[in-house]
């Protein structure tokens, strides 16, 4: 989906949050090293609840630089093929997680 087509349904809030997002993983040693795909606001998926969070968690075998994001956190994958997340609030980068 292309960064136009998701912002006509998003507060100006949430685009700020995103671009936020996107600049902490971009300065991120891993992250920024992702490739097929790259890095960038297309791989972030907005969950409508913790356990979405949880479930898309537990899936596993996601590719460097998957995103997602619920409210104001965000979950940025580290490792291709892995599951270590780099966890945001807001604009502040403060853990990352297996």
């Amino acid at each position: 989906m292309k960064w136009e087509d998701m912002v006509n349904n998003m507060s100006t809030e949430t685009i700020n949050l995103i671009k936020e997002w996107i600049k902490i993983g971009n300065h991120n040693i891993w992250i920024s090293e992702a490739e097929d795909p790259s890095f960038s606001i297309n791989p972030c998926d907005e969950c409508k609840s913790w356990e979405e969070i949880i479930e898309k968690l537990n899936q596993g075998n996601w590719c460097n630089g998957q995103a997602f994001y619920y409210k104001n956190f965000c979950f940025i994958n580290q490792v291709n093929g892995g599951d270590e997340w780099l966890v945001i609030r807001g604009n502040i980068a403060f853990e990352s997680i297996s």
